[in-house]
């Protein structure tokens, strides 16, 4: 706020203490409104701020819930990236259950045919699939 908003140090200090004393961390405040405040400079940022602290929201829960949301996109985003690599690495291999009555062929596009009993289905890799070649269930033939 100091640096890019162009707040001078005491205004900073002024609403970390206004904050605490309404039981709010200035960090969550800014993290919720974070978009809105990046456009403000000086005495505007201040005054939005201090107009942010004075509401009766909990920044906190706000701000966990912008934390968390952020955390599953990540977690999503590696998935979907894992999920890419496998699919290219296996391309063309053939897989077995433990039982040796499925068979999964991994085409070119990523899909998987099982086979079972003359019946052939088509499945997608997803995290539950590679999950199963990690623990052994599925194996490389």
């Amino acid at each position: 706020m100091v640096q890019q908003g162009g707040m001078v140090v005491t205004g900073l200090l002024r609403l970390m203490k206004l904050a605490r004393a309404s039981g709010k961390r200035l960090s969550d405040v800014v993290q919720v409104a974070y978009n809105y405040m990046i456009v403000l400079k000086g005495r505007e940022l201040y005054s939005y701020a201090f107009s942010l602290i004075q509401q009766k929201k909990d920044f906190g829960y706000l701000a966990n819930a912008d934390r968390k949301a952020e955390e599953v996109r990540v977690q999503k985003t590696l998935e979907t990236e894992l999920v890419e690599r496998k699919s290219f690495e296996w391309k063309g291999r053939t897989l077995k259950n433990r039982a040796g009555s499925h068979t999964y062929a991994i085409r070119e596009n990523g899909s998987v045919d099982v086979t079972h009993d003359n019946r052939i289905s088509v499945l997608c890799i997803d995290m539950k699939f590679i999950d199963a070649v990690n623990e052994g269930k599925l194996r490389f033939i």
